[in-house]
Parts: C-alpha cells; sequence; structure tokens
C-alpha cells in the first residue's frame, strides 16, 4: 500500500478498521469518509485539545444525505495514535451521533477495545493496539508530517498564531479572531 497519500491513508485504515466493529453484526457502520483537518473547536487548546471529529451524515452536503465526515488533527502524525483517534470517530459512526458520549457510545467503545480513559477522550486498551499495529504493519507509514503550532509571545494575551506545515514548511501568522471566523486553513 505505498504512494498513497494521506486521506487515502486514512479512508484505507478506516476500512482496515471497521470489521472490528461489525465483527458478529454487533454494530453496522453506515458510510464514512476521513480527512485530516481541523476540528471546529478547540484544535488548539491549551487546556483541553480536540484531536479528532465527526460529523453526521445528515449534515452532509452529498445527495442523499450523504456519508460521515471524520476529520483527524493535522497535529498528530504517529500512525497508532492517528489509529486510536480514528477508531474513536468510527465508534462515533456506530453508536450514532445523538449518543455523544453517554452510555450506547461507552457500550460501542468497550465492544471494540477502546477502554483507556473517559468518553471524550477514551483511548485503545492494550488488546485494541495489538490489533491495531498489526493493520498498520500491513498498511506502512502515515503519509504526514504533524504541524506544530506556536503562541506569539506578547506582553499581553496572544492575539494570533503561526502555524508551520513540517512537509513543505509554509508559515502563516493568523489572529484567534480569523479562526474564530473561518477556521484554520490546511496546508495541502
Amino acid at each position: 500500500m505505498n504512494h498513497m497519500n494521506r486521506e487515502a491513508w486514512l479512508n484505507e485504515l478506516g476500512k482496515q478498521i471497521t470489521p472490528l466493529f461489525t465483527a458478529g453484526k454487533a454494530f453496522p457502520i453506515k458510510p464514512f469518509r476521513v480527512t485530516c483537518g481541523w476540528p471546529c473547536r478547540h484544535a488548539l487548546g491549551v487546556k483541553r485539545r480536540v484531536l479528532g471529529q465527526c460529523f453526521a451524515a445528515e449534515n452532509s452536503s452529498a445527495p442523499n444525505g450523504g456519508i460521515h465526515e471524520l476529520f483527524i488533527s493535522p497535529l498528530l502524525d504517529k500512525p497508532l495514535e492517528v489509529a486510536g483517534v480514528l477508531t474513536h470517530e468510527i465508534a462515533h459512526v456506530a453508536a450514532g451521533i445523538k449518543a455523544g458520549h453517554g452510555s450506547w457510545f461507552v457500550k460501542v467503545c468497550k465492544h471494540v477495545g477502546l477502554t483507556k480513559g473517559k468518553p471524550t477522550s477514551v483511548l485503545p486498551g492494550e488488546k485494541l493496539n495489538e490489533q491495531l499495529t498489526k493493520l498498520l504493519d500491513k498498511l506502512g507509514p502515515y503519509p504526514h508530517q504533524a504541524m506544530i503550532p506556536s503562541t506569539v509571545q506578547t506582553t499581553k494575551s496572544p492575539t494570533s498564531i503561526t502555524l508551520q506545515c513540517q512537509s513543505c514548511e509554509c508559515l502563516i501568522r493568523i489572529t484567534f479572531s480569523w479562526i474564530e471566523k473561518s477556521g484554520i486553513p490546511v496546508c495541502g
């Protein structure tokens, strides 16, 4: 599986993770696609940082409602960490978006092996990590380098942030108010 871009890699990983949910027809998975992109809130939070997000198929602009849209933060580049976050987001697809991080979502997580931590940030347990590692060995390295955000140091609270893509070294500086209005740009 060489020469894939990151979205192809993420979607292939998603396809390989899906059987962990559907074994024994336990939790059917509706269609989804995965991309590397910024969550709509707390993408660069200091106290709380969101690393993945799932948007319901009903919110898709595709015909007939479409498919679930899963986002994995560009801050991540370790394949096992990416796989864990993706598994968490697929759990939202399996449980249904309306389940949030409630008891049904927790049941889905336990079934697949997401057992470490609280429901909002549940991580793979040892057994799931072993399964994910086997999938990743077949898939190969994640074709992405993490973006490393840095805040601009001032005497008052920072009003802007500098982002640098580790792949092409593109450097941008944007204000937090611009991020609030339009979101963070993704390096193509």
